[in-house]
């Protein structure tokens, strides 16, 4: 968001350079957590697409770029209506839940099976995920004391 900003109200080129630079590298950042987060959402026999929708997403947002700079003359208004899909997502975060799985891992099994009913839907049976997912956290603090 703010290397957008940056672009749209930059006067000097070195601006425009480091507003991209920042915004690779934001990107980097945002793609490896958001497909972290997807897959431990997912459920399981849904996670491969859910990942392939993400590389789909990253394609469709290049195509609005693209398309936003055809058709509109001004480079400042296209970078201004790049943050529209960025601002979008960013209120999104605001109503989802934390992972199940990170919730598990800080012990917090209660919160963790709301959200899991948050993914899943309230006639879904989130008993056995639940178990699953707790099963795998206890599996793990054994292999990390040595014991397995």
């Amino acid at each position: 968001t703010i290397s957008w900003g940056m672009i749209a109200l930059a006067d000097q080129i070195w601006i425009i350079l480091a507003a991209r630079v920042l915004a690779g590298v934001t990107y980097g950042l945002v793609q490896a957590s958001g497909k972290v987060y997807c897959a431990e959402i997912a459920h399981k026999d849904l996670r491969g697409t859910l990942g392939a929708f993400m590389g789909c997403m990253f394609a469709f947002g290049n195509m609005y770029t693209y398309i936003t700079g055809y058709f509109i003359v001004s480079w400042r208004m296209v970078a201004w209506l790049q943050l529209v899909p960025i601002l979008v997502m960013g209120l999104s975060l605001l109503v989802i839940p934390e992972s199940p799985y990170w919730l598990v891992e800080r012990g917090k099994e209660k919160e963790a099976q709301e959200s899991l009913r948050f993914f899943r839907g309230k006639d879904y049976r989130i008993e056995e995920e639940l178990k699953e997912i707790v099963d795998k956290k206890k599996s793990k603090d054994l292999r990390s004391l040595g014991v397995m």
